[in-house]
């Protein structure tokens, strides 16, 4: 139900759905200029969960990123709902790595669609969602849509982790990237 609310604020609220959808593109696209942000922003989300293990599985267009971290609260759910809100426990908490609210959104830069699967919430961020309503676009970066577990049961996923699934990335860039970060001096520092 709290992913159903989330989702018909977003959806059915007053905002200026066109504006903010624009500029939210437009945001993620300068902030997250390079194809590799995502995978230091998994990393990070990862760390701040306190896991010990990330695992990353390329089945076609579909990139698996999994860890065995603290599992989201609602909060969390929120923040990843919502879009630079700097404020809440990452901006004090100093074994925090990530405090601006906006770095989840880089995954939108390589996928179109993207499924949080953090029990208890299973969720998806679905640009095909809002094809219903030509002539009208809606921030889905931001918008939840509930998707039942059973329907992800073919991927044979571990519900005692944590787990972002990004449809319909090219392969041949996500393993170049995934590459390039591995090779990376940035990437031993961020260790």
């Amino acid at each position: 139900r709290f992913i159903a609310e989330r989702h018909d604020e977003a959806a059915v609220g007053g905002f200026q759905g066109n504006t903010l959808a624009h500029t939210l593109e437009l945001n993620i696209k300068n902030l997250f200029s390079s194809g590799n942000k995502f995978i230091y922003e998994l990393l990070q989300n990862a760390d701040d969960a306190e896991a010990t293990e990330v695992e990353f599985i390329l089945r076609g267009s579909t990139l698996i990123i999994s860890h065995n971290g603290k599992h989201f609260s609602k909060d969390d759910v929120s923040k990843l709902c919502d879009n630079a809100q700097p404020f809440g426990e990452k901006t004090v908490n100093i074994d925090k790595t990530g405090y601006k609210g906006v770095g989840f959104k880089a995954v939108f830069c390589i996928s179109n669609k993207v499924v949080v699967l953090s029990q208890p919430y299973c969720f998806s961020f679905d640009e095909g969602a809002f094809n219903h309503a030509p002539g009208r676009r809606f921030p889905w970066q931001m918008i939840p849509n509930w998707i039942d577990i059973d329907s992800l049961r073919d991927l044979g996923l571990d519900v005692g982790k944590v787990h972002f699934i990004l449809y319909n990335v090219k392969p041949d860039e996500v393993l170049e990237e995934v590459a390039f970060i591995f090779q990376s001096s940035e990437f031993l520092l961020f260790l």
